[in-house]
C-alpha cells in the first residue's frame, strides 16, 4: 500500500495477489477496496463532529451529575466516515453533548433533550 493519498484523485495505490479465475479483472483496472481491521475491544463510537481538540489533547463534553458540561479526555482510535471510534475515556452510561458545541464550556448548564439510547454492540 502506498504511504500517502494521491492528492488529485483522492486514491491510494495498492497491490494485492489473488486468484483471478475467469479473468474478471484486467491489468490497469480500478477497484474499490474495503479493508477490515482487527476489532477494538471496548471501543465506543460517537459522531466525529462532537470530538474536540485542546492543547491537552482530544476531548468530548459529557452531561455531568449536576446537569453541567464536563470535559472528558478521550483516546481516538480512528475516524471512519462521520464516526469517531474511541478506545478510551468514555464509559457505559456517559451522555455526550452532540450539538451547540461552540456555546459549551466546562460548567455550562445543560438541558437533556431527546436522549439517544446507546447501542448494545
Amino acid at each position: 500500500m502506498a504511504a500517502q493519498v494521491e492528492s488529485r484523485l483522492g486514491t491510494i495505490q495498492m497491490r494485492a495477489e489473488f486468484a483471478n479465475r475467469g479473468a474478471q479483472l484486467l491489468p490497469g483496472q480500478f477497484v474499490r477496496v474495503r479493508l477490515a481491521g482487527r476489532p477494538i475491544v471496548g471501543a465506543v463510537t460517537v459522531p466525529a463532529s462532537c470530538l474536540l481538540q485542546s492543547a491537552q489533547g482530544r476531548f468530548v463534553y459529557v452531561f455531568g451529575p449536576e446537569k453541567e458540561a464536563q470535559m472528558r479526555p478521550v483516546e481516538l482510535a480512528l475516524v471512519s466516515g462521520n464516526r469517531a471510534i474511541l478506545s478510551g475515556g468514555l464509559k457505559a452510561g456517559d451522555q455526550v453533548v452532540l450539538d451547540n458545541l461552540v456555546k459549551v464550556r466546562p460548567g455550562t448548564p445543560l438541558v437533556l433533550r431527546d436522549p439517544v439510547k446507546p447501542a448494545t454492540k
